[in-house]
């Protein structure tokens, strides 16, 4: 169906075919991330803890890495009641400066003990990467 627009002129067609192939390679995408979301925790179980396999693929290698990562969250409201206001002037301007924070606490002006209470690790969201490693009979290149 083609559909009319720009004041009733027709549609491109080139436009209208590349519009529908788009679309429909877009729903081939969101498929196939559902099909790697599936997929990658089985492949962390699977590896039963290490970080790195290598696995067989006709001649190639498959080098397959689990990938975990983490990342702290500083409770600041904490933070500035812990420390008081004098040294939470040291360490912000208007908002909380991490320099000025990693700096304080470097030169001991700040106790990091009080900053390791406020804050907390958030893991982050595990994935896998497979590099495919080409290999001439069985030899890496």
């Amino acid at each position: 169906m083609v559909r009319r627009v720009n004041g009733g002129a027709q549609a491109n067609p080139e436009v209208q075919r590349l519009a529908l192939l788009l679309e429909e390679a877009k729903g081939e995408v969101r498929a196939w991330e559902a099909e790697v979301e599936r997929l990658t925790p089985m492949v962390i179980a699977a590896m039963h803890g290490r970080k790195q396999q290598v696995v067989q693929d006709g001649n190639d290698e498959l080098v397959v890495n689990a990938m975990h990562g983490s990342t702290i969250e500083l409770d600041q409201a904490m933070l500035k009641r812990k420390l008081g206001a004098a040294a939470w002037k040291l360490i912000t301007s208007e908002v909380l400066d991490k320099r000025k924070l990693e700096a304080a606490m470097v030169t001991e002006q700040i106790d990091p003990g009080i900053v390791a209470a406020c804050s907390t690790e958030k893991p982050k969201k595990s994935y896998v990467t497979v590099t495919r490693k080409k290999t001439r009979g069985g030899r890496k290149r």
